[in-house]
């Protein structure tokens, strides 16, 4: 992606805030061998994106600089850029998690970069960009096209239109008329699926370390697997990150709620008690680790 006028033909893209270094290629309706339904497809690692300093409206496709990368971690992928591993990782967890029942992306090709485009539209190789110290050589940039239902997430749901348009996916998944379907059905759903989703994901040893509201969806999947490790076996460990994740399920919940800005607030509190609860009860109805069961239980028992 880049702010400058380029003479060959390009395609435009749809930027959605928070959403760092993607962008929507457009939507089209499909379904997979097994029947799961999708349409947001995106490209990651088209760039880097934030907001217009000059107009908090706009968004501005940041440009890769020389040495940029040397100001982060090791290993850390510079700013805009897809990693060739982590993507691997993230399609890896998520046909893993696919096949465990969690609601979630799917991964649908890796599209190998021969340039990038560096400052004032530039194109330069991918040899030179490391030569010319833009990208380091560790990393192997790439694009990673990615299908969801709906691309936005919690955090995206200010967004005119966005949660809306969740909520009228959802009714007509759940073969209901999006126009009788109330917010707070759409709540109550939300809250139950979102326990069943991190159960599956302990259940199966796993933790997923960042469930805020920017890798939970407003169809409520759970998605950015390439964080997913495996939970401790040390009883102590394991239940420490499994709080993290039940934690931080909880406040992209109630994140959720404070969206909706026709509830008073008195009843905004109770139902944000209610959901949160049915929340436990879907995450210990659909849990079959029976060790974290047992620890989560006695945590939950002492809040």
């Amino acid at each position: 992606m880049t702010n400058d006028a380029i003479e060959q033909e390009t395609y435009p893209l749809e930027i959605i805030s928070h959403h760092y270094r993607s962008a929507m290629v457009g939507q089209i309706i499909f379904e997979d061998k097994d029947g799961r339904l999708y349409r947001d497809v995106d490209l990651k690692g088209a760039g880097g994106v934030s907001l217009n300093r000059d107009d908090a409206s706009r968004f501005h496709v940041d440009s890769l600089i020389p040495q940029q990368y040397r100001f982060r971690g090791a290993r850390d992928t510079p700013y805009g850029i897809c990693d060739l591993e982590y993507a691997i990782t993230d399609r890896k967890m998520s046909e893993f998690f696919v096949k465990k029942g969690l609601r979630t992306h799917r991964a649908l090709a890796f599209i190998k970069l021969n340039e990038i485009v560096v400052e004032h539209g530039k194109k330069i190789s991918i040899n030179d960009a490391y030569r010319l110290h833009y990208i380091p050589k560790d990393i192997e940039p790439i694009i990673e096209v990615r299908a969801f239902g709906t691309k936005a997430r919690i955090a995206n749901a200010y967004e005119s239109g966005r949660l809306r348009d969740a909520k009228t996916m959802v009714a007509q998944e759940l073969g209901k008329n999006p126009k009788d379907f109330t917010n707070q059905e759409y709540l109550t759903w939300f809250a139950v699926t979102l326990g069943e989703q991190v159960a599956i994901i302990h259940s199966a040893g796993y933790w997923h370390k960042y469930l805020s509201d920017h890798n939970i969806t407003l169809d409520c999947r759970i998605v950015d697997l390439d964080s997913v490790d495996n939970l401790p076996k040390a009883a102590s460990d394991m239940k420490r990150d499994a709080k993290v994740d039940l934690s931080n399920a909880k406040k992209s919940l109630t994140n959720l709620l404070y969206h909706f800005f026709d509830l008073e607030d008195f009843k905004r509190n109770e139902l944000e008690e209610g959901f949160k609860k049915l929340f436990v009860q879907s995450y210990f109805g659909h849990l079959i680790n029976p060790k974290l069961k047992k620890l989560m239980e006695d945590v939950e028992q002492k809040q």
